[in-house]
């Protein structure tokens, strides 16, 4: 089922796991569509972003996450090596 939320997440994790970044983002785009403030979600996808160089939109997804749990330490670590990738130091 292509609206699966759990098969989607699930699928997209596994395709982060292998490497498969780009194919994994559409995954976790669809999942995100379906529950848009999931923690597991964004923070695979936030990681698959990473990946991929693109870490704007990275940041975005873990930003997302700090608003409604501040304290989740996987997306703070993600965005602390971002921003220590970019030179952003403060």
């Amino acid at each position: 089922n292509p609206q699966n939320l759990a098969a989607l997440a699930y699928y997209g994790a596994a395709l982060n796991s292998l490497g498969k970044y780009a194919e994994a983002i559409e995954k976790l785009k669809a999942a995100e569509v379906i529950a848009p403030t999931n923690k597991v979600i964004l923070r695979q996808y936030g990681r698959a972003l990473k990946h991929l160089g693109q870490d704007e939109a990275a940041l975005e997804k873990f930003n997302k996450i700090a608003e409604t749990d501040p304290q989740d330490d996987l997306s703070l670590c993600y965005s602390g090596f971002i921003y220590l990738r970019l030179h952003q130091y403060e």
